[in-house]
């Protein structure tokens, strides 16, 4: 059963969360904020959704993907990327991108240890697209991690898990 103080806590870890990574945003005029010839892969995700795991050491994050840096993390155009923490302890994930730059519907993604901050990232107008993000992971004592990975959306469209539809 969730009490009032368990939800004024993520209430007020969520509004934390968000305060730091508007803080820690950049403000350029490109047309893409990160460098796409010194933004090679580190990773590249096969299948939509492309499931990332965090893993938080102190105020340090790492992120993988099926156990491989994701740093810089390459997506197909119009896949989901879901960011999770590799943690049964309860924290808050915050995908921050840059508000002119921002590969999904909305600059701002955030998720919990329970549910994985989730966007379907696509190359608007462009073969490729690349997105310098911050992801930030708190705990219930207000600590945080903050990283400034990229991912690259690339121009090749990966199918995702179809939904068969039922017959009435």
């Amino acid at each position: 059963m969730m009490t009032c103080k368990y939800v004024m806590r993520h209430v007020v870890l969520l509004t934390l969360v968000v305060s730091l990574c508007s803080l820690g945003l950049w403000a350029d005029s490109t047309s893409d904020p990160c460098n796409l010839t010194s933004a090679s892969c580190t990773v590249t995700c096969t299948s939509s959704p492309c499931q990332v795991q965090i893993t938080r050491n102190g105020n340090s994050l790492s992120l993988a993907y099926n156990g491989t840096d994701a740093s810089v993390l390459c997506a197909g155009d119009n896949s989901t990327v879901n960011w999770a923490a590799s943690t049964a302890t309860p924290q808050l994930i915050g995908a921050f991108f840059n508000p002119n730059h921002y590969p999904g519907s909305t600059n701002v993604v955030v998720g919990s240890s329970a549910t994985p901050a989730s966007t379907t990232v696509a190359a608007a107008n462009v073969s490729t697209a690349c997105f310098v993000y911050q992801v930030t992971v708190c705990d219930s004592t207000g600590s945080c991690g903050v990283l400034d990975p990229k991912v690259v959306v690339t121009g090749i469209h990966v199918e995702g898990k179809k939904k068969k539809k039922k017959g009435y």
